[in-house]
């Protein structure tokens, strides 16, 4: 009997990128499950890339999660606005897609868009 009969993974990087404020971010978790009659693995990437203008003031990001094994995934574009000293407005949508037996795919009908005011006093 094998107690503990898998391995996990987590890789990854974050990198300036040469253009602007471009922030990349990449990793990949994984599973390794050793079972005694087979060996799965399943796989997801998440990344994001974000940049920022006007000494900061506005910052747009773009996230995304996809799973190599089931090829769903959800996007999450988001922007961030300082509308005065001490007041942001945050706006983002997530989107998901693939089948409705998978991790992202089964909330395919469930896209959604969040508005946050924030203040800090």
């Amino acid at each position: 009997l094998v107690h503990n009969n898998k391995a996990l993974f987590l890789i990854g990087f974050d990198r300036d990128l040469l253009v602007h404020n471009l922030l990349l971010n990449i990793q990949s978790r994984g599973e390794l499950k050793l079972g005694s009659d087979k060996i799965d693995v399943s796989d997801i990437i998440t990344g994001g890339l974000r940049d920022s203008f006007f000494n900061e003031k506005i910052t747009a990001e773009l996230n995304g999660t996809y799973t190599i094994e089931d090829k769903d995934f959800m996007i999450i574009p988001e922007i961030r606005i300082n509308l005065i000293e001490d007041t942001w407005l945050n706006v983002k949508y997530t989107f998901f897609y693939g089948d409705s037996d998978t991790l992202f795919g089964q909330f395919e009908d469930n896209d959604f868009l969040e508005m946050r005011m924030e203040y800090s006093f």
